[in-house]
Protein backbone atom coordinates (compact mmCIF):
# COMPACT_ATOMS: atom_id res chain seq x y z
CA UNK A 1 0.00 0.00 0.00
CA UNK A 2 1.12 3.47 -1.45
CA UNK A 3 2.62 5.58 1.82
CA UNK A 4 0.65 8.93 1.96
CA UNK A 5 3.97 11.07 2.73
CA UNK A 6 6.12 9.28 -0.47
CA UNK A 7 2.84 10.30 -2.31
CA UNK A 8 2.83 14.68 -1.58
CA UNK A 9 6.39 14.12 -2.25
CA UNK A 10 6.44 12.55 -5.51
CA UNK A 11 3.43 15.19 -6.41
CA UNK A 12 5.57 17.90 -4.86
CA UNK A 13 7.98 16.90 -7.63
CA UNK A 14 5.80 16.98 -10.55
CA UNK A 15 5.03 20.25 -12.23
CA UNK A 16 1.98 18.27 -13.80
CA UNK A 17 0.02 18.14 -10.57
CA UNK A 18 -1.50 21.63 -9.30
CA UNK A 19 -0.48 22.96 -6.40
CA UNK A 20 -3.87 22.98 -5.42
CA UNK A 21 -4.52 19.40 -5.43
CA UNK A 22 -0.87 18.77 -4.12
CA UNK A 23 -2.31 20.98 -0.70
CA UNK A 24 -5.47 18.90 -0.53
CA UNK A 25 -3.00 16.04 0.02
CA UNK A 26 -1.02 17.91 2.49
CA UNK A 27 -4.33 19.02 4.31
CA UNK A 28 -5.18 16.01 4.91
CA UNK A 29 -1.69 14.49 5.78
CA UNK A 30 -2.11 17.18 8.76
CA UNK A 31 -5.22 16.66 9.74
CA UNK A 32 -4.38 12.76 10.34
CA UNK A 33 -0.93 14.09 11.99
CA UNK A 34 -2.97 16.54 14.34
CA UNK A 35 -1.16 18.97 12.76
CA UNK A 36 -3.00 22.61 13.37
CA UNK A 37 -0.54 24.80 12.18
CA UNK A 38 -0.27 23.23 8.95
CA UNK A 39 -3.81 23.11 8.81
CA UNK A 40 -4.52 26.72 8.71
CA UNK A 41 -1.59 27.18 6.05
CA UNK A 42 -3.22 24.90 4.05
CA UNK A 43 -6.82 26.73 4.28
CA UNK A 44 -4.83 30.16 4.25
CA UNK A 45 -3.32 28.84 0.75
CA UNK A 46 -6.66 27.10 -0.70
CA UNK A 47 -9.47 29.59 0.50
CA UNK A 48 -7.02 32.72 0.32
CA UNK A 49 -6.01 34.91 3.79
CA UNK A 50 -7.84 37.11 5.00
CA UNK A 51 -5.12 38.72 7.29
CA UNK A 52 -1.74 39.26 7.08
CA UNK A 53 -0.11 37.28 4.06
CA UNK A 54 3.68 35.51 4.66
CA UNK A 55 6.83 36.98 3.06
CA UNK A 56 6.61 35.33 0.30
CA UNK A 57 3.26 36.58 -0.87
CA UNK A 58 4.97 40.52 -1.59
CA UNK A 59 6.26 41.14 -4.41
CA UNK A 60 8.46 43.85 -5.47
CA UNK A 61 7.23 46.11 -8.30
CA UNK A 62 6.69 48.96 -10.42
CA UNK A 63 4.13 51.86 -9.55
CA UNK A 64 2.74 53.09 -12.53
CA UNK A 65 0.00 56.02 -13.24
CA UNK A 66 -2.46 56.03 -16.22
CA UNK A 67 -1.81 58.74 -18.50
CA UNK A 68 -5.04 59.21 -21.23
CA UNK A 69 -2.54 60.56 -23.30
CA UNK A 70 0.73 58.14 -22.86
CA UNK A 71 -0.92 54.85 -21.10
CA UNK A 72 0.84 53.67 -17.88
CA UNK A 73 4.06 55.53 -17.05
CA UNK A 74 5.79 55.30 -14.09
CA UNK A 75 5.47 56.67 -10.85
CA UNK A 76 8.48 59.09 -9.63
CA UNK A 77 9.42 61.80 -6.68
CA UNK A 78 10.61 60.83 -3.73
CA UNK A 79 12.66 57.87 -3.60
CA UNK A 80 10.95 56.51 -0.07
CA UNK A 81 7.42 57.43 -1.39
CA UNK A 82 8.04 55.35 -4.40
CA UNK A 83 9.57 52.06 -2.38
CA UNK A 84 6.63 52.37 -0.16
CA UNK A 85 4.17 51.87 -2.52
CA UNK A 86 5.93 49.38 -5.01
CA UNK A 87 5.33 46.03 -2.70
CA UNK A 88 1.94 43.90 -4.03
CA UNK A 89 0.51 41.23 -1.79
CA UNK A 90 -1.64 38.91 -2.55
CA UNK A 91 -4.27 37.14 -0.65
CA UNK A 92 -5.70 35.26 -3.80
CA UNK A 93 -6.09 31.36 -3.31
CA UNK A 94 -3.35 29.39 -4.80
CA UNK A 95 -6.48 27.87 -7.43
CA UNK A 96 -6.88 31.78 -8.15
CA UNK A 97 -3.01 32.30 -9.02
CA UNK A 98 -2.43 28.99 -10.67
CA UNK A 99 -6.04 30.28 -13.34
CA UNK A 100 -4.36 33.88 -13.48
CA UNK A 101 -0.78 32.19 -14.71
CA UNK A 102 -2.64 29.95 -17.00
CA UNK A 103 -4.42 32.74 -18.88
CA UNK A 104 -1.43 34.96 -18.99
CA UNK A 105 1.35 34.96 -21.45
CA UNK A 106 5.34 34.57 -20.33
CA UNK A 107 6.86 37.90 -19.93
CA UNK A 108 3.28 39.90 -19.03
CA UNK A 109 3.04 41.99 -16.54
CA UNK A 110 0.51 42.03 -13.95
CA UNK A 111 -1.23 44.81 -12.16
CA UNK A 112 -2.60 45.44 -8.76
CA UNK A 113 -4.48 48.72 -8.20
CA UNK A 114 -3.33 50.63 -5.64
CA UNK A 115 -6.05 51.47 -2.75
CA UNK A 116 -7.93 54.91 -3.22
CA UNK A 117 -6.80 56.51 -0.39
CA UNK A 118 -3.06 56.04 -1.77
CA UNK A 119 -3.83 57.30 -4.97
CA UNK A 120 -5.54 60.41 -3.28
CA UNK A 121 -2.17 61.19 -1.19
CA UNK A 122 -0.33 60.49 -4.25
CA UNK A 123 -2.48 63.17 -6.27
CA UNK A 124 -2.09 65.71 -3.55
CA UNK A 125 1.86 65.99 -4.51
CA UNK A 126 1.71 68.02 -7.50
CA UNK A 127 4.98 65.79 -8.92
CA UNK A 128 2.15 62.96 -9.61
CA UNK A 129 -0.20 65.09 -11.28
CA UNK A 130 -3.60 64.16 -11.22
CA UNK A 131 -4.24 60.47 -12.70
CA UNK A 132 -7.31 58.65 -11.45
CA UNK A 133 -5.99 55.38 -12.10
CA UNK A 134 -2.19 53.74 -10.42
CA UNK A 135 -1.41 50.22 -9.75
CA UNK A 136 1.50 48.23 -8.83
CA UNK A 137 3.15 46.30 -12.26
CA UNK A 138 4.65 43.13 -11.19
CA UNK A 139 6.57 40.48 -13.67
CA UNK A 140 4.25 37.06 -14.18
CA UNK A 141 7.06 35.32 -13.24
CA UNK A 142 7.76 36.72 -10.11
CA UNK A 143 3.89 35.77 -9.22
CA UNK A 144 4.38 32.15 -10.70
CA UNK A 145 7.04 32.13 -8.10
CA UNK A 146 4.77 31.93 -4.85
CA UNK A 147 3.70 28.50 -6.18
CA UNK A 148 6.77 27.08 -6.52
CA UNK A 149 7.54 28.54 -2.75
CA UNK A 150 4.54 26.49 -1.68
CA UNK A 151 5.72 24.07 -3.60
CA UNK A 152 9.22 23.81 -2.38
CA UNK A 153 7.70 24.64 1.44
CA UNK A 154 5.83 21.20 0.88
CA UNK A 155 8.57 18.97 -0.07
CA UNK A 156 11.22 20.10 2.65
CA UNK A 157 8.13 19.63 5.31
CA UNK A 158 7.42 16.05 3.81
CA UNK A 159 11.06 15.29 3.38
CA UNK A 160 11.95 16.20 7.30
CA UNK A 161 8.88 13.91 8.40
CA UNK A 162 9.99 11.51 6.23
CA UNK A 163 13.42 11.62 8.16
CA UNK A 164 11.42 11.38 11.34
CA UNK A 165 10.72 7.65 10.49
CA UNK A 166 6.98 9.75 9.32
CA UNK A 167 5.52 7.72 6.00
CA UNK A 168 2.12 6.68 6.83
CA UNK A 169 0.36 3.42 5.65
CA UNK A 170 -2.39 4.13 3.01
CA UNK A 171 -4.42 6.95 4.71
CA UNK A 172 -3.28 5.96 8.30
CA UNK A 173 -0.46 7.33 10.92
CA UNK A 174 0.61 5.53 14.03
CA UNK A 175 0.64 7.55 17.36
CA UNK A 176 4.03 7.55 17.86
CA UNK A 177 4.23 9.09 14.03
CA UNK A 178 1.83 11.89 15.48
CA UNK A 179 4.24 12.38 18.46
CA UNK A 180 7.25 12.32 15.78
CA UNK A 181 5.43 14.70 13.79
CA UNK A 182 5.05 17.50 16.53
CA UNK A 183 8.66 17.34 17.57
CA UNK A 184 9.10 18.27 13.64
CA UNK A 185 7.14 21.22 13.51
CA UNK A 186 8.74 21.78 16.81
CA UNK A 187 12.16 23.21 14.59
CA UNK A 188 10.83 24.80 11.87
CA UNK A 189 7.39 26.82 10.33
CA UNK A 190 5.78 25.76 7.48
CA UNK A 191 3.59 28.95 7.13
CA UNK A 192 3.84 32.39 8.48
CA UNK A 193 6.17 34.56 10.97
CA UNK A 194 3.89 33.74 13.94
CA UNK A 195 4.23 30.06 13.88
CA UNK A 196 7.96 30.67 14.20
CA UNK A 197 7.72 33.68 16.82
CA UNK A 198 4.91 31.94 18.47
CA UNK A 199 2.66 33.41 21.36
CA UNK A 200 4.92 36.58 22.12
CA UNK A 201 2.43 38.03 24.18
CA UNK A 202 1.27 41.54 25.13
CA UNK A 203 2.24 44.29 27.95
CA UNK A 204 5.65 46.02 29.02
CA UNK A 205 7.47 44.48 31.58
CA UNK A 206 11.13 45.57 33.21
CA UNK A 207 13.84 46.21 31.03
CA UNK A 208 11.39 46.73 27.59
CA UNK A 209 12.81 48.48 24.76
CA UNK A 210 11.31 52.09 24.77
CA UNK A 211 8.55 51.03 21.67
CA UNK A 212 5.01 50.17 21.62
CA UNK A 213 5.78 47.57 18.85
CA UNK A 214 8.83 45.14 20.22
CA UNK A 215 9.70 44.61 23.91
CA UNK A 216 13.34 42.57 25.07
CA UNK A 217 11.34 39.46 25.86
CA UNK A 218 9.84 38.97 22.62
CA UNK A 219 13.39 40.03 21.06
CA UNK A 220 14.74 37.29 23.30
CA UNK A 221 12.34 34.77 22.27
CA UNK A 222 13.47 34.80 18.69
CA UNK A 223 17.01 34.32 19.79
CA UNK A 224 16.20 31.70 21.87
CA UNK A 225 14.15 29.67 19.02
CA UNK A 226 17.09 30.67 16.65
CA UNK A 227 19.59 29.28 19.18
CA UNK A 228 17.88 26.24 19.20
CA UNK A 229 17.47 25.49 15.53
CA UNK A 230 21.40 26.21 14.81
CA UNK A 231 22.16 22.78 14.07
CA UNK A 232 19.37 22.44 11.40
CA UNK A 233 20.60 26.23 10.25
CA UNK A 234 24.26 25.03 9.83
CA UNK A 235 23.24 21.71 8.01
CA UNK A 236 21.66 24.38 5.67
CA UNK A 237 24.01 26.34 4.99
CA UNK A 238 24.20 28.91 7.67
CA UNK A 239 27.40 30.70 9.03
CA UNK A 240 26.67 29.33 12.51
CA UNK A 241 29.64 30.81 14.28
CA UNK A 242 28.60 33.94 12.77
CA UNK A 243 24.69 34.02 13.24
CA UNK A 244 25.64 32.57 17.44
CA UNK A 245 28.16 35.64 17.76
CA UNK A 246 25.47 38.11 16.40
CA UNK A 247 22.60 36.94 18.55
CA UNK A 248 25.23 37.12 21.65
CA UNK A 249 25.45 40.64 20.44
CA UNK A 250 21.87 41.00 20.39
CA UNK A 251 21.12 39.94 23.80
CA UNK A 252 23.47 41.81 25.55
CA UNK A 253 22.23 44.97 23.64
CA UNK A 254 18.65 44.07 24.50
CA UNK A 255 19.85 43.36 28.31
CA UNK A 256 21.50 46.95 28.57
CA UNK A 257 19.18 49.59 30.50
CA UNK A 258 18.92 51.91 27.64
CA UNK A 259 19.21 50.36 24.79
CA UNK A 260 20.21 52.15 21.05
CA UNK A 261 17.88 50.70 18.47
CA UNK A 262 19.53 52.29 15.83
CA UNK A 263 22.82 49.58 17.05
CA UNK A 264 20.03 46.51 17.97
CA UNK A 265 18.17 47.56 14.01
CA UNK A 266 21.75 47.24 12.66
CA UNK A 267 22.73 43.47 14.96
CA UNK A 268 18.78 42.22 13.71
CA UNK A 269 19.65 42.77 9.91
CA UNK A 270 23.47 41.19 10.34
CA UNK A 271 21.44 38.22 12.14
CA UNK A 272 19.20 38.33 9.25
CA UNK A 273 21.79 38.72 6.64
CA UNK A 274 23.56 35.71 8.25
CA UNK A 275 20.82 33.29 7.35
CA UNK A 276 20.42 34.11 3.53
CA UNK A 277 22.90 31.26 3.26
CA UNK A 278 20.01 28.85 3.84
CA UNK A 279 17.41 30.60 1.56
CA UNK A 280 14.28 27.93 1.06
CA UNK A 281 14.83 26.05 4.30
CA UNK A 282 11.61 26.24 6.01
CA UNK A 283 13.24 27.16 9.48
CA UNK A 284 15.66 29.90 8.08
CA UNK A 285 12.51 31.43 6.23
CA UNK A 286 10.54 31.93 9.54
CA UNK A 287 13.83 33.07 11.62
CA UNK A 288 13.65 35.60 8.39
CA UNK A 289 10.52 36.63 8.63
CA UNK A 290 10.66 36.90 12.48
CA UNK A 291 13.65 38.96 12.27
CA UNK A 292 11.73 41.45 9.82
CA UNK A 293 8.92 41.66 12.07
CA UNK A 294 11.01 42.67 14.82
CA UNK A 295 13.33 45.19 12.65
CA UNK A 296 10.16 46.79 11.40
CA UNK A 297 8.68 47.22 15.23
CA UNK A 298 11.92 49.17 16.62
CA UNK A 299 10.86 51.64 13.33
CA UNK A 300 13.47 50.08 10.71
CA UNK A 301 12.26 49.71 7.22
CA UNK A 302 13.25 46.08 6.96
Amino acid sequence: MSKLIESIQHDAIDPTVRVSTLLRKVKLAAAKLQLPEVEEWVENELNGYKGKVPPYRQIRGSPRAFNPYNGWIPIGGDPKTVKAISTASTKQSVAAIEELITSTKSGDALQQPLPPEVINALNRNAEFGGFGDMAIFVGRADVAAILDVVRNKVLDWAIALERRGITGEGMSFTAKEREEAKQVMANFTIGSIGNFIGNMGSGNTSGDINTSDVSAPQILEVTNKIKAALPELERAGVDAVLLTATIEAIEQATARESTDKGKLQGLLTDARNALVGAAGNLTADGAVAAITGLIRGLGGGA
